[in-house]
């Protein structure tokens, strides 16, 4: 056993080693800088692939657009730099430098974890786990091939930013390449064929609509469209949740047919509304707030020749990846916030689809629109929030996104918590309908409403 005296920084350390002797390099800043894009860029490139090529593949929930291609690199290349910059920045105070094995081991191990978390097909901590194990190689094999790893990192830096702007390009444009093929496909509509549109109020209870008689004006705006068109007072959901429901709705069968479910999404066995209304010339489009399974991934894209859920803000950009979402779902309640991360509002819903309408170049339209105003956790805009409440809540009684993962579920609400739940609710229900409103206003505006349908309903899930 002989004793080795290892430079570091200005100090020398005694440590002991068995067999040959090793110096351990020390990292500047430049090449701290080094290590952490690469690692950045590759960990979001892989990922993004991963999850772009897995998102239609049942069994594999992945709630992403292409753009993920982009997102992933651009949020994991920020996520690197900050892990960097914690862990050099003592070093550099104190005018010592973090070791090359330092930071290769840690940066493997948040790559490879990375990736095992977005395949999604371990326990947790067991990806935690193997991902240390493999990373613990990685860094003893950095120990002896330090400046080898460094020169390739080197080398190869270029590559990897070439390939991720290539990347990034096809994460931007594909959706709009397929759009346009798809509307140069469309047959010639009908003459006078009229319009459609399909509203869809998510988690909407009829019996807090003023139409149906509840006893405060959540909904003059809907209530008015009643009037004036047909009210159905026995309608009835075909299941008690989005997917199933969703589903019904746009192909008309029941749950037991079209069997969507928890890791089923829609298959192709039954046409959907959209794909028949493309076959006869209408351009199909469709605007939604619910990205948990109102998405394509689930299959409800089909026959749509623009689909449009995510992206809404840089907030629902971040949590498409996967620490982006480990970091909201933990993080975002202990700093006092439990609205959804990228809640897409309805104002944001109109102004799409407002502006989808300005292209249509004179074709007969399906649109679809789902609003997410009154899905819980009950939050608003605070005029609206405490519309008819005498004291407000922050949305951590009731929170399906939240709950199951860092707090523990409140078994049993008192009356009066469930009485400001309801009032939270029906505060959200009246922004909701003002908004709905404003839509109405802006088609009569533009003379859409005289040839327009439009259906109002709700997919199932009570409040």
């Amino acid at each position: 056993m002989s004793v080795v005296l290892l430079m570091t920084g200005n100090d020398l350390i005694p440590k002991l080693w068995s067999g040959r002797k090793i110096r351990l390099s020390c990292l500047g800043v430049s090449q701290t800088l080094l290590i952490v894009v690469w690692f950045g860029l590759v960990s979001g490139l892989v990922e993004g692939w991963m999850a772009n090529l897995l998102r239609q593949v049942p069994g594999f929930a992945m709630r992403v657009s292409t753009e993920i291609l982009w997102i992933a690199p651009a949020f994991n290349l920020v996520l690197f730099l900050s892990i960097g910059i914690g862990i050099g920045l003592p070093f550099w105070l104190w005018g010592k430098t973090p070791h090359v094995q330092l930071m290769i081991g840690l940066c493997s191990w948040v790559t490879l974890a990375g990736w095992l978390l977005c395949i999604g097909k371990l326990h947790q901590m067991a990806s935690l786990v193997l991902s240390l194990g493999i990373a613990y190689q990685i860094s003893r094999l950095a120990r002896s091939h330090e400046q080898s790893i460094l020169s390739f990192l080197r080398s190869t830096l270029g590559i990897v930013i070439v390939a991720v702007l290539l990347t990034g390009l096809i994460g931007t444009q594909r959706d709009g390449w397929h759009e346009r093929t798809l509307r140069r496909q469309l047959p010639q509509a009908s003459a006078g064929a009229p319009n459609l549109l399909l509203i869809v109020l998510d988690t909407l209870r009829a019996d807090h609509l003023s139409v149906y008689g509840y006893h405060r004006s959540t909904s003059p705006n809907i209530d008015r469209l009643a009037r004036s068109g047909v009210l159905f007072e026995h309608a009835i959901a075909n299941a008690s949740w989005t997917l199933p429901s969703h589903a019904s709705m746009l192909t008309g069968r029941l749950p037991h047919e079209h069997k969507a479910d928890w890791w089923e999404p829609l298959d192709e066995r039954y046409p959907t509304l959209a794909k028949v209304l493309s076959t006869r010339g209408y351009l199909t489009t469709a605007f939604v707030a619910n990205t948990f399974y109102v998405t394509p991934e689930w299959g409800l894209g089909r026959g749509f020749t623009h689909f449009e859920a995510y992206g809404s803000s840089l907030a629902d950009d971040a949590i498409r990846t996967v620490y982006g979402k480990k970091l909201a779902v933990h993080l975002l309640p202990r700093l006092g916030y439990f609205d959804i991360p990228g809640r897409k509002r309805a104002a944001q819903v109109n102004q799409a689809f407002l502006h989808w309408l300005d292209n249509l170049s004179g074709r007969p339209f399906f649109a679809f629109l789902n609003y997410l105003e009154v899905h819980d956790p009950y939050l608003t805009v605070a005029t609206y929030q405490a519309k008819f409440a005498r004291e407000t809540t922050r949305g951590d009684r009731i929170n399906s996104l939240f709950q199951p993962q860092a707090f523990r579920r409140q078994s049993v609400l008192t009356a009066q918590e469930i009485q400001q739940e309801i009032e939270a609710y029906d505060g959200c229900l009246a922004f909701l309908d003002a908004e709905l409103g404003k839509l109405f206003a802006e088609l009569e505006r533009r003379r859409l409403d005289k040839n327009t349908l439009v259906v109002t309903a709700q997919p199932g899930e009570a409040a």
